[in-house]
């Protein structure tokens, strides 16, 4: 489990809700990939204090791939610089090294795993079935999936060999 996750730079006390934002987005989307990497992000709009109910384009760019997010603020925030908001990726986010990390956390140790050729990173939708596999062999397969909170596995097939 990646816990609490912390990037550089980070905001400084002076930062802007745009800038704090970013930052947000940026640890979101290393959460989503289930394993750190070099993110930065940016938001359209150039409004460093967007009201209650504005809708903001950012990406956040993780590995060189470049992870859309669409966000609606929803007010002010708890501390200055901050705001409450919905944020939604418009597409998931893998990587060959979260994958692998979710599926060993979450799996019986001890036993034969093979895993298709999954990518180092690669941008999918969200929330459907990948072509990639993984299977504890040798009956049970399981297909990646990816969730706005990461990397998921469901059955796929079961064979009775």
């Amino acid at each position: 489990m990646l816990g609490d996750v912390k990037l550089s730079p980070s905001p400084g006390d002076d930062a802007t809700p745009i800038e704090n934002l970013e930052y947000e987005l940026r640890v979101k989307t290393v959460k989503m990939a289930y394993a750190m990497g070099k993110t930065s992000a940016e938001c359209d709009g150039g409004d460093p204090e967007p009201g209650p109910g504005t809708t903001v384009k950012c990406t956040v760019t993780y590995r060189g791939v470049k992870v859309p997010w669409t966000v609606t603020i929803k007010g002010a925030g708890f501390l200055p610089g901050l705001v409450e908001y919905d944020a939604v990726p418009a597409m998931g986010v893998i990587t060959r090294e979260g994958a692998i990390r979710f599926y060993w956390g979450n799996n019986v140790t001890g036993r034969q795993v093979r895993c298709s050729d999954i990518p180092a990173v690669e941008l999918v939708p969200l929330n459907r079935p990948t072509r990639y596999q993984c299977e504890i062999y040798p009956n049970v397969k399981e297909s990646l999936q990816v969730t706005d909170s990461g990397p998921r596995f469901y059955p796929t097939a079961a064979r009775g060999d």
